[in-house]
């Protein structure tokens, strides 16, 4: 499967991201897309589930159908979006990658979201509807060693989130042509201006609804 390659890339990402992101678009940027769209959707789309305390209102089962069948338009969206942000800012401090290299490099620093799903998977059958209630709940249900439990795989989730940035600061460097520090400014730009954008609208929804009451 990965033959042309020479490497396969869910293994050598984890320790080797730039020659890993280098011979991917190289040979076939577009490969393994929509297994990385859902790799990135599933745990956002659980995320959200839990956010919004789902698991008061429906049964675990058509939670995790719902959030698998939107993994991958979710994931899709937000890569997408997220690495055309990061081609346009990139080029304004000497990047040099085009948008399917930048979606490429994004898409594949998600690899350690395996094991957040591992992570969501365990609090799934251990905790099942309290793993989307909300904290209130969750603190009632959750004591002794199902808290250690939960704090555990908390733990876990936080690691390979922070191993999925590290790896993104390193594929985005590579096919941009410069260091993972640089990679990291590169990434900082979109999020200041995403920020600044809300700040904006939250600045002038709060003056209209001042004017006309």
């Amino acid at each position: 499967m990965f033959e042309e390659l020479g490497l396969n890339p869910w293994i050598s990402i984890w320790t080797r991201p730039r020659a890993t992101i280098r011979r991917v678009v190289e040979v076939s940027p577009r490969k393994c897309l929509p297994c990385l769209y859902w790799l990135y959707g599933f745990p956002s789309a659980l995320g959200v589930a839990q956010t919004l305390s789902l698991g008061e209102r429906m049964p675990v089962s058509l939670i995790l159908l719902l959030t698998a069948l939107l993994a991958v338009p979710l994931g899709w969206i937000s890569i997408s979006i997220f690495s055309a942000l990061l081609t346009w800012t990139g080029g304004w401090i000497g990047g040099k990658a085009r948008f399917f290299e930048a979606r490429a490099a994004v898409a594949w620093s998600n690899v350690p979201s395996v094991g957040v799903i591992a992570c969501w998977v365990g609090m799934i059958l251990l905790f099942g509807r309290e793993s989307f209630s909300n904290h209130a709940a969750q603190t009632q249900a959750l004591h002794g060693t199902g808290a250690v439990i939960w704090i555990a795989l908390f733990l876990l989730q936080t690691l390979f989130s922070v191993w999925t940035f590290i790896l993104l600061l390193k594929t985005l460097g590579e096919v941009n042509g410069f260091s993972a520090w640089k990679a990291l400014l590169n990434v900082c730009i979109p999020l200041v201006m995403l920020f600044a954008a809300a700040w904006v609208l939250f600045f002038v929804s709060a003056m209209l609804s001042v004017l006309t009451n």
